[in-house]
Formats: C-alpha cells, sequence, structure tokens
C-alpha cells in the first residue's frame, strides 16, 4: 500500500490547522489571547474619576508585567519602557489650567469625555485631548477606558455591551455638578457608543453636542452580522503580533460581535432623531466602517443647525458620499510631498508630527502584509518605497503605483479638522 500522500493534500491540511489556530478552535499557550486577572474596571461608582483611573493603571501594570516586561526588558521596543506604555493605554483627565483660564462670569464650563474605539485606547484621542486644552483651557477633558482594553486582547473575550454602556454612564455621571456643557467625543466604536448614550438619555440636557470621528455606525463588511454565532465557534477574527504599544493587534469575535450588537441597537427605527448638534469627521475609503453609511444618518437623523460632516476624499479613488446635504465638505486629502494618498480608519486622530503614528515615525503599520516576510519587512523600513494610505488602494500586486502601502495612521489635515471642531463648540461656524 502506498502510504505517501499527495502534497496537494497536505497542503490543505496544513492551511486547515493555520487557520484553526488563527481562530482560537486550536488552544494556544500565549497568555495573551486569555482573560487576565486584572482587566480594564467596569466602573458603576461611587469612586471618583481619580480613583477610577488610578486603579485602572494599577490593573494595566499587574497585566503588563506578567504577560510582556517578564520575558522582555522593552517589549515594545526601547522607547516604550513600562511606564509610558501604561500612561499611552490609561484613562486621563486634564483639568482646567488656573494659568491660562479667565473665563468671562456668563461664560459656560465646558467638559469633554473622550471614547475611544475597538481594540484601542485613549492614546488614540490623546492628541485631540491636547488640542482642546490648548484651545479651551478652562475645560476639563476625560477619556475613558472601555472594559476590555488596555490589557490584553483576551480581555476582550467576555466583554458585553452591558460594560461598555455603564463605563460611558459612569463617564457622564462623573460630570455632574461640573461643567455647563458636555461634548462627547467618539473614536469608531466610541462614536457608536456616544450616540446610544444620547438615544437612551434624551433628558441629557448638559449634552451639548457630539463629535464623531471615524464613526463606527456600521460595519464596512456586512459578514460582521455572523458575528454573534461565530464566536462560539471561532473565538479570533484575527491574531496579531500586538507590539503596538497603544493599542491590540488581536481582534476576538466576541469584541466584534458586540459591536455589530451596538450598530443594530442605535439604528432601531422607533428611535427618534437626534436633536443636538453633531460633528462628524469620515474616510471615504474606510474599510473598516461604512462611510457611506454615516452621511446618509447624517443627513437622515441630523437635522440640527450646526452639525457638520468633513468627509476626506482621495483622488485614487475618487470616493465621494453617496448621500448630499447641507452640512457636508469634501475634503480632497492627497499630499505627494508626505507620500500621502488616502485616509484610512485609524488616520483622522492624529497629526503628521505624532511621534508615534506620524510620518515615518516608530510605528508604521504593515500588518496588510504579515503573510510576506519580505514584504513586511520593506513596508516597514523603506520610507522611500512606501505611500500611506487605505488598504484598498493595493493592487493584485498588492502594491499602489509600484509602491508598497503603510495604512495612513495621521491626518495631514489635523490642525483644520480642529479649528473646524473648534467653530463647532464654540458655535460660530457661520464664516467657515
Amino acid at each position: 500500500m502506498n502510504w505517501k500522500r499527495p502534497t496537494s493534500v497536505i497542503l490543505v491540511s496544513a492551511l486547515v490547522v493555520l487557520l484553526l489556530y488563527l481562530s482560537g478552535v486550536i488552544p494556544v499557550r500565549e497568555v495573551r489571547f486569555r482573560p487576565s486577572d486584572a482587566p480594564a474596571m467596569v466602573p458603576s461608582g461611587p469612586e471618583d474619576f481619580s480613583t477610577y483611573v488610578d486603579e485602572n493603571r494599577r490593573r494595566i501594570r499587574r497585566v503588563l508585567e506578567q504577560v510582556y516586561f517578564s520575558r522582555e526588558e522593552f517589549p515594545f521596543g526601547p522607547q516604550y519602557p513600562l511606564q509610558k506604555v501604561i500612561a499611552m493605554r490609561a484613562p486621563f483627565e486634564i483639568a482646567p489650567d488656573p494659568a491660562r483660564c479667565h473665563t468671562k462670569a456668563d461664560s459656560p464650563d465646558r467638559g469633554f469625555l473622550l471614547i475611544h474605539g475597538l481594540t484601542d485606547s485613549p492614546y488614540l484621542l490623546s492628541e485631540f485631548a491636547a488640542w482642546l486644552t490648548d484651545r479651551f483651557p478652562c475645560a476639563r477633558i476625560r477619556s475613558l477606558l472601555m472594559p476590555g482594553h488596555g490589557t490584553v486582547p483576551g480581555d476582550l473575550l467576555k466583554v458585553s455591551l452591558d460594560d461598555w454602556q455603564q463605563a460611558v454612564r459612569y463617564g457622564v455621571q462623573e460630570f455632574d455638578g461640573l461643567v455647563d456643557e458636555l461634548f462627547l467625543v467618539g473614536y469608531s466604536n466610541g462614536s457608536a457608543l456616544a450616540v446610544d448614550y444620547v438615544q437612551q438619555h434624551p433628558q441629557a440636557d448638559s449634552i451639548k453636542g457630539l463629535i464623531l470621528l471615524s464613526p463606527g455606525l456600521a460595519a464596512a463588511r456586512k459578514s460582521i452580522a455572523l458575528t454573534p454565532f461565530l464566536k462560539y465557534l471561532l473565538p479570533w477574527v484575527s491574531r496579531g503580533e500586538d507590539r503596538d504599544p497603544a493599542k491590540y493587534d488581536s481582534i476576538p469575535t466576541n469584541a466584534a460581535a458586540v459591536f455589530y450588537r451596538l450598530t443594530k441597537q442605535i439604528v432601531q427605527p422607533d428611535l427618534p432623531d437626534l436633536d443636538l448638534p453633531v460633528f462628524m469627521a469620515v474616510s471615504g475609503d474606510d474599510t473598516t466602517v461604512d462611510a457611506d453609511y454615516a452621511a446618509a444618518y447624517y443627513c437622515e437623523k441630523l437635522d440640527v443647525p450646526g452639525s457638520r460632516l468633513i468627509w476626506y476624499s482621495s483622488k485614487a479613488t475618487g470616493a465621494r458620499p453617496q448621500s448630499s446635504c447641507p452640512g457636508i465638505d469634501v475634503v480632497e486629502v492627497a499630499r505627494p510631498e508626505l507620500r500621502y494618498v488616502s485616509h484610512s480608519h485609524v488616520a483622522i486622530s492624529m497629526p503628521v508630527d505624532n511621534e508615534h503614528y506620524g510620518l515615518d515615525s516608530d510605528y508604521p503599520v504593515c500588518s496588510a502584509y504579515k503573510d510576506s516576510a519580505q514584504q513586511l519587512a520593506q513596508c516597514r523600513t523603506d520610507n522611500f518605497n512606501t505611500v500611506y494610505g487605505e488598504n484598498n488602494l493595493r493592487d493584485e500586486q498588492r502594491r499602489y503605483q509600484g509602491k508598497l502601502v503603510r495604512r495612513a495612521t495621521f491626518n495631514p489635515f489635523f490642525a483644520e479638522m480642529m479649528s473646524a471642531v473648534t467653530c463647532f463648540v464654540e458655535r460660530n461656524c457661520s464664516e467657515q
């Protein structure tokens, strides 16, 4: 009897084993793919915000020390020691600056609550917070750490929508009595949570506006509708290296399922239109969330004076919003001198000079090439032969005009966007 198996059978078997490993059916020993013993807290009160920050920093430290820093001195690179990684991932508060805060007696006290996205951390909105601090020195700015985040991706295996909603409720309630005007700032999944909160709490009179960046109101891929069922069979959408000090690279199927449940909840037909102004910034080339859905939502659900949507359009793809209504501004984003071709989902909240995600910075996002060691290395190190853009730019050779594509992680128009945010908050955009 011939016991030699055909090469094709071996290859298929190897592929099946690889898929089962990546999906989580085959157990792994790496502790980052299991829930930790100190996940980000689900705040419920009566702890004050400073206690909430301190407790989350303690938990992040504990898990990072156990999982990463016990094995390597600098698991995220020599420029990212433990204390810096904790600071990047932890929630934070910026209090009014007494040296620069000279308000008039009738000026409102403003607050901003920042809600980051799925697999992210407060760092993704840190530059946004820094700009707000400079422009509104009397404001109180707080950033939440959403449950399941900041530690290891395994902590998203058990997270629930109730956990995320409770965190947002806590964040809003902690502003009670401190400010006259509160703005919710949501990035990606955080945008959906901000919308969800105002829908569920229409009596929250102190909330004067929503600022939604890369709004995750619907996923770009319709297959996400399968995740509530697939999570029982395939625990992971993807497993990455998780070498980014600011966020996870790996995505559990449960987290995608919770995001899907959230997006379905906020578009129920019996829910009323939002009756407060909304600022949106959207990439027309976004491959993570549905940009056209966000534009349609803006036109159909947000008929409120003062609302505005900035749609970043790439000349390479020509993506324009399918919906049209007052308040939508289309901005062409090509910047050849920066090798910048299009906005990606993760580009909007960071300026060009950000030390971690900026132009030719220390963390180029090249995970689209993770199956090719040669292309991955070139994408990460060859500044001359790479461009910045969304993953949809790649052709059949996985290049754009002969060059590899780094996923854009910064916004060349960040200052202009923040100027638009400023006038939105101050309600004086009539000249723009």
